[in-house]
C-alpha cells in the first residue's frame, strides 16, 4: 500500500470516528468486522463489544432487548431466514429501517465480489416526519375537496371519481361491455 493511501485511510477513519452516519463492515460470513459508534447505536449495544460477533448474534440480542430496530414478528428465526435471503442479493441496495424509539434510517448495503458488505445507515427521521406530515395533510386536503362542506356527504367530484374507479375495476373483469362510458 503507497504512503498517500495509508494518509487517505487514517482520515477517513477519522471522519468515521465522528461521523453520526453509521459504519459497518461485515465478512462473507456475516461476522461484524467493525463499525463505528454511531451504527452500533443504532442498535444499542456497545461498538467494543459487538466486533466478531456475526449478524444474526446481533439481531437476537437486540430482538431480546426490544431496542434498536424495528423486529416486527414473534419468529425470530423466520425473520432472520428472510433476512439472510435480502441481504447480498445484489451489489448495491437501499432500504429503510425504523427503530423502536422512533427514529429511521436510511441503509445502503454496498457487496464487494468476495461477499464482504459494508453497511451505511444515514437517519432521515426529519424527512420521514415531513413525510407522514405531508401525507396527513394531503388526506385531509382530498376530503376537504370530495365533501360537501354543509352537510359532509360526499360531493359530485367524489361520485365521479368513484364512477370511474369502478369502471376500470369492471373492465379489469371483462364487465365493462355492460357499462357505456
Amino acid at each position: 500500500m503507497d504512503q498517500g493511501f495509508a494518509t487517505l485511510a487514517a482520515r477517513m477513519g477519522d471522519f468515521l470516528r465522528v461521523s453520526q452516519d453509521g459504519y459497518a463492515i461485515f465478512t462473507a460470513d456475516d461476522i461484524l468486522q467493525g463499525c463505528n459508534q454511531a451504527f452500533a447505536d443504532i442498535l444499542y449495544l456497545d461498538s467494543d463489544k459487538i466486533i466478531g460477533k456475526s449478524f444474526d448474534e446481533l439481531y437476537r440480542q437486540v430482538f431480546k432487548n426490544q431496542q434498536g430496530p424495528k423486529i416486527d414478528t414473534l419468529d425470530i428465526d423466520g425473520w432472520l431466514l428472510e433476512s439472510s435471503k435480502k441481504r447480498r442479493s445484489r451489489e448495491f441496495r437501499l432500504f429503510e429501517i425504523d427503530l423502536v424509539d422512533g427514529r429511521w434510517f436510511l441503509i445502503s448495503e454496498q457487496t464487494l465480489s468476495n461477499g464482504d458488505l459494508l453497511l451505511q445507515a444515514k437517519n432521515i427521521t426529519k424527512q420521514k416526519m415531513l413525510e407522514q406530515d405531508l401525507h396527513k395533510h394531503t388526506t385531509q386536503l382530498t376530503n376537504i375537496a370530495s365533501t360537501d362542506e354543509l352537510t359532509q356527504i360526499s360531493n359530485r367530484r367524489c361520485l365521479i371519481n368513484q364512477i370511474k374507479v369502478e369502471l376500470k375495476r369492471c373492465a379489469r373483469k371483462r364487465k365493462a361491455r355492460y357499462f357505456v362510458c
